[in-house]
């Protein structure tokens, strides 16, 4: 009962074999009365008081430093639980438990700003490797997404680490290079490859093996580019130099039509000179269009997707139309006819276009 009030007074877990220490350190000493008081060298009553005096002796000796070690342990205990307790606080007496509290607190300052560093260091990277426009992942030796950027995030969704690359990509192509990358058979690869779902896309990828040094489970990085946007400007590209091409055939036609007719038939005709050079303006000036936009493809893509703020009459389109295709429909001995319903009127359009 008295030993366990003093643990309840000094706040000593129950457990800490304290007695149990006492009773060893004061063996020795028992030995030694009981062999005097068998050789009758001192009364055994004597031998009994001396006894008691020294584990009294022992447990005034050995109880400040149980209590220290005793807080010591808890403190530090508390420190690898993640809890801030100052070491300051503590009630120490002994030299060496307070040379030992410092070296835990060094200890402890230290690693506390490693860790903050590595951890500014971890959220810098992340914002710097958000910032890039292109796809970034990296990966484990069994190819499971451990981190991926911001566009990563953006395009194939925010839980893309819980998933493997074979499973993000339906690409044999680029399975079988990461395979070999994961492998340590290629140091990295480089390929083209396409992605049917969600929409056809087209990628560039490049795989590469992390040094050594690098700590961590990551081993390679994935890095995309998609090349889906650029293919669609070339293939526009390419169908705009066809189309417009062809288009340029007509006006063509058409000039060296007027201009035959009136190096001919309508030489001296002042009324027919007058509307077929007006209609020859008309396509010239269209031509003029097609070729100053032949000559900026970049304009067109940039404003392929505005919406048009002309305003266009269509029944004056179609009279332009009827009356410079009029000389080749009667070359032909075509006869053109043209029928507005009522109420066709204004579009907004691209007049050049329409």
């Amino acid at each position: 009962m008295i030993f366990k009030r003093r643990y309840a007074l000094f706040d000593i877990e129950k457990n800490n074999r304290f007695v149990d220490r006492i009773l060893f350190l004061s063996l020795p000493s028992a030995l030694v009365f009981i062999m005097l008081a068998v050789l009758r060298l001192i009364s055994p009553m004597l031998a009994i008081v001396s006894y008691v005096a020294v584990m009294i002796f022992n447990t005034v000796l050995m109880f400040p430093i149980t209590f220290e070690l005793q807080q010591l342990k808890k403190y530090i205990s508390s420190l690898a639980q993640g809890g801030d307790i100052n070491g300051k606080e503590m009630n120490l007496s002994e030299q060496e438990t307070k040379e030992i509290v410092e070296a835990v607190n060094a200890m402890h300052r230290f690693w506390t700003q490693k860790a903050d560093g590595l951890e500014a260091q971890s959220i810098s990277d992340a914002a710097v490797l958000d910032t890039l426009p292109d796809p970034i992942m990296m990966i484990d030796r069994s190819g499971n997404i451990l981190g991926a950027n911001l566009s990563s995030r953006n395009m194939f969704g925010d839980k893309i680490t819980d998933k493997n690359v074979e499973n993000l990509f339906a690409s044999n192509n680029f399975i079988d290079a990461v395979n070999r990358v994961l492998k340590k058979e290629s140091e990295s690869e480089n390929l083209i490859f396409y992605v049917g779902e969600p929409v056809n896309q087209k990628f560039y990828a490049h795989i590469k093996q992390l040094p050594w040094q690098s700590k961590g489970r990551a081993v390679a990085v994935i890095s995309l580019y998609d090349l889906t946007k650029a293919m669609r400007i070339e293939k526009m590209q390419s169908d705009f130099v066809a189309n417009a091409s062809h288009e340029l055939r007509t006006p063509l036609a058409i000039i060296s039509g007027f201009i035959e007719t009136l190096l001919t038939s309508a030489k001296d005709d002042a009324e027919a000179r007058e509307k077929f050079l007006k209609i020859m303006q008309d396509q010239a000036g269209y031509m003029s269009a097609l070729i100053e936009n032949l000559l900026s493809l970049s304009k067109i893509e940039l404003s392929q997707d505005e919406k048009p703020s002309e305003t266009v009459n269509i029944p004056q389109v179609i009279d332009e139309v009827k009356q410079a295709l009029s000389m080749k429909a009667e070359q032909r001995e075509i006869t053109i006819r043209t029928h507005i319903e009522e109420g066709v009127g204004d579009i907004t359009a691209d007049r050049q276009q329409i």
